[in-house]
């Protein structure tokens, strides 16, 4: 048990980044409703492609960032449960 308990304090900082990634996870989900408003807001009424290629282009990035985003948590959890796993183990 005192095993785990250091594989889990030494993981602290990750934990913390993990936090901090899923924050912004969590925001940028938020991308695909802003988009579809500013699209039938702006774009529809206005008929500017200008504005319809710069909202796609930005919601493009963002999805981008959360697909990243989504690799890196994925990693640093995959890690976190390692150190976790082989501290449990018997020696």
């Amino acid at each position: 048990m005192q095993s785990f308990r250091a594989a889990w304090r030494q993981c602290a900082g990750q934990l913390v980044a993990v936090a901090a990634f899923s924050c912004a996870i969590n925001l940028l989900y938020l991308v695909s409703p802003l988009y579809l408003t500013q699209v039938y807001s702006r774009v529809v009424t206005s008929g500017s492609v200008d504005t319809l290629l710069m909202l796609t282009g930005v919601t493009m990035g963002a999805l981008l960032a959360l697909a990243g985003l989504h690799a890196a948590r994925a990693s640093i959890l995959v890690d976190v449960g390692l150190r976790c796993c082989l501290a449990c183990q018997p020696r």
